[in-house]
Order: C-alpha cells, then structure tokens, then sequence
C-alpha cells in the first residue's frame, strides 16, 4: 500500500456554510476546497465566495418566489464553524442550537 495516498491531498482547506432563514437551515454545505491556497487569510476568502454565491443564488430564488421579499444579509458569528473548525463546548452547544440540532 502507498504511504502517500491522501498525503498530496492534505493540503486543501474544508470550508463550510449555513444560510438561515427564520431560525431554520435552508442551505449548508461542509466540503474540501476545490484548489490549494497559501494563507488561511485566502482560504477563507475562497469560503466567503462559495457561501456568497449561494446566498445570491438563493436570493433571486426567493426574489422571484415572493416579488416583495427583501431580507437583509447579516453576519454574526460563523455559524457554519461547528461544521470546520475545533470548537469550545460552550461554542458547539450555542451553534447547535442555532441550526436546530437536538441535544443527544
């Protein structure tokens, strides 16, 4: 067996997003990064982008769905950070509850 199988691939950011809409997840994604990027700072970035084009995406949804329905876009903490990154305790509980997620 190749020791180096998913060694090249280990490289790649996971990024990962929630969309809420009253209180519920409409849309979410958790997945590695298509490309390889040289700073947390980039892949973050290229996170930001996905999740971006998602919400605009999902807004015309909803633009063309209900004509009069214009919502702001927030951004709180990163929600989808549950999905990504090493959490607190406190952080995972607080997350969970926000995407609706019952305690076990």
């Amino acid at each position: 067996m190749n020791g180096t199988i998913g060694f090249l691939d280990h490289r790649r950011a996971i990024s990962g997003y929630v969309i809420l809409i009253d209180g519920g997840a409409v849309s979410w994604s958790s997945k590695k990064q298509e490309l390889v990027t040289l700073s947390t700072m980039e892949s973050e970035y290229v996170g930001a982008t996905h999740a971006a084009k998602e919400l605009i995406w999902l807004r015309r949804l909803l633009g063309e769905i209900f004509r009069s329905l214009i919502f702001p876009i927030k951004h709180e903490e990163m929600i989808a950070d549950i999905f990504t990154k090493p959490l607190s305790n406190i952080k995972v509980k607080k997350f969970s509850r926000g995407l609706g997620l019952l305690p076990v």
